[in-house]
């Protein structure tokens, strides 16, 4: 046996270290048995432990992810949307939030968008071709919910705008995150190239006369994340309140956020190609209307999947405005020579429009620390409000609470049983061991050898080989630990980098050390004649 190792534990003697050496070997067992079978029962013990653990902490993300903790009631009915404030409001109220573990409460709406996908060219193709239709949800950029889905700590980040890494959490510009999936549909490859996603919006245009405009409006993106709860893309309520034209404080969110050109109007919104053709077009301009002081100045660019269309303004003289009819044939005009399109603008830089009307919700949310506060929830909603939460959430969130709280007792009872098998199997090896050698010992200490040696050299064996034997175990239960998580990523369930299993390491030294020192005091506490002849 190593020297070092030797002297480390105080074992300097040539008798103290050829009777530790000769001790330690007949313990072990013929080709090591005795530590074999504790290395197996050691590394099960870490395996069980891992696992059940690992599944815990699974358990215990789902618990605090807000895709999980969740419960949506719907506003179908007329009596439920007129109490929809009501129910908000006290479920905001703080001592309410204490009572059942509420982060957050508030509504929200689904809406359906028709996107272009990344092929549609807004001055080749028409309003009505390669479309898609994607659902999308407001959201409250400052609930638990917006965090998770854009943190990197949750996984479900793929990629973000500089400004929502910053932590800015307001998209302010009415843009949107979407999925990934959304993503690959619409035929974009790289998250951080898409740019704008035009979407197919429509306006009543017109007096007595009313006919619906259709008109390209691109869409910033600012987010491309792995999943989204039920929707495809998520944004907030201003966006919601323009595509919808929701009146709000008596103004019509559609018309004050969403310009297109208008009747009447001394400017029109084009798009091109090229922004260098900027001049041949107003030379276009003037021939067609047959007018000399149209102007074109260049406003922006808009920018998708690294193609970069031209965004500007076209300007008459008020008293040679033409018709909205005219503009649409120049348009016809143009494009057999330079690519040229109608496109509408959206504003969120006025501060209208932000909120959403709680007539317009179609769920309340209510998202929960814990899930063990649903019944009562259900029960209080049904009490003050007369409304009922769908039983399919409230059974399947208990369910998830019950298993999570199985989860952790089975845990505890696999911990107890994993240490009382070892200390059996070590404390019954020692003791069986110490009566076949008690005559030996007995004489040994006839000739002068003192017990407090004999129980010091015990226990640094019993010690010594305790611990090698948690050390490989250990060091095999890493290597399973590092290829699960290699295999299953965020969701590994096994973890051997805990405190539970650090917990059953110091109580397994320290249960086998004070078994062990207890049974080495009772058979070695006799005296050197009873030992001798086994009385």
């Amino acid at each position: 046996m190593n020297n070092l190792f030797l002297r480390l534990i105080g074992i300097n003697s040539d008798f103290k270290k050829v009777f530790f050496v000769n001790e330690y070997k007949t313990l072990i067992g013929v080709k090591s048995r005795t530590i074999v079978t504790l290395l197996v029962i050691l590394f099960l013990t870490f395996l069980a432990l891992g696992f059940a653990v690992g599944s815990l902490q699974n358990l215990q993300k789902k618990m605090d992810d807000p895709f999980t903790n969740w419960v949506n009631v719907d506003v179908g009915s007329d009596e439920t949307a007129n109490l929809a404030d009501k129910i908000i409001q006290r479920y905001n109220d703080p001592a309410v939030k204490d009572t059942f573990l509420f982060q957050h409460s508030g509504g929200f709406t689904r809406f359906n968008v028709f996107f272009f996908e990344r092929n549609y060219l807004p001055y080749l193709h028409k309003t009505d071709t390669l479309l898609r239709s994607f659902w999308g949800r407001t959201i409250d950029v400052e609930s638990s919910l917006f965090k998770t889905i854009i943190s990197k700590e949750s996984g479900n980040q793929i990629w973000l705008a500089p400004k929502l890494e910053k932590d800015t959490l307001e998209l302010n510009q009415c843009e949107i995150v979407i999925t990934e999936k959304m993503m690959e549909l619409l035929g974009f490859k790289n998250a951080d190239k898409i740019g704008s996603i035009g979407i197919e919006h429509e306006r009543r245009i017109g007096g007595e006369a009313q006919f619906n405009k259709k008109m390209y409006l691109p869409i910033k993106i600012v987010g491309v994340v792995k999943k989204l709860p039920d929707v495809d893309f998520v944004c907030i309520p201003r966006l919601y309140n323009a595509l919808n034209d929701r009146r709000i404080n008596n103004k019509r969110c559609g018309w004050e956020i969403i310009k297109e050109n208008e009747k009447g109007s001394t400017q029109v919104s084009l798009i091109s190609e090229n922004g260098q053709d900027i001049s041949n077009i107003e030379k276009m301009a003037m021939q067609f209307f047959g007018q000399e002081d149209i102007s074109i100045d260049l406003r922006h660019s808009v920018v998708s999947d690294s193609q970069e269309w031209v965004y500007m303004n076209m300007s008459f003289m008020p008293l040679d405005v033409p018709s909205t009819d005219s503009i649409q044939r120049f348009i016809e005009f143009s494009k057999d020579k330079i690519p040229v399109e109608e496109i509408s603008k959206i504003d969120c830089d006025i501060q209208t429009c932000t909120d959403l009307d709680y007539k317009n919700y179609h769920y309340l949310a209510f998202h929960f620390d814990r899930l063990y506060h649903i019944e009562p929830f259900q029960q209080d909603l049904l009490e003050k409000f007369n409304v009922e939460i769908d039983m399919t959430q409230v059974v399947s969130k208990n369910n998830f609470a019950l298993v999570t709280r199985l989860t952790y007792a089975i845990s505890l009872i696999l911990l107890g049983f994993a240490v009382l098998s070892v200390l059996l199997f070590v404390n019954s090896l020692l003791r069986t061991h110490l009566y076949k050698v008690s005559s030996n010992l007995g004489t040994f200490q006839a000739f002068g050898l003192n017990n407090k040696f004999l129980v010091g050299i015990y226990l640094k064996i019993i010690l010594s080989f305790l611990g090698v034997s948690i050390l490989i175990a250990y060091l095999l239960a890493v290597i399973v630990d590092l290829v699960e998580g290699s295999m299953f990523g965020l969701e590994s369930r096994f973890d051997v980098f805990n405190l539970w299993v650090i917990g059953a390491i110091l109580i397994l030294i320290i249960s086998s050390w004070i078994l062990s020192y207890k049974s080495i005091k009772n058979i070695l506490g006799d005296t050197p004649g009873n030992l001798i002849y086994g009385r």
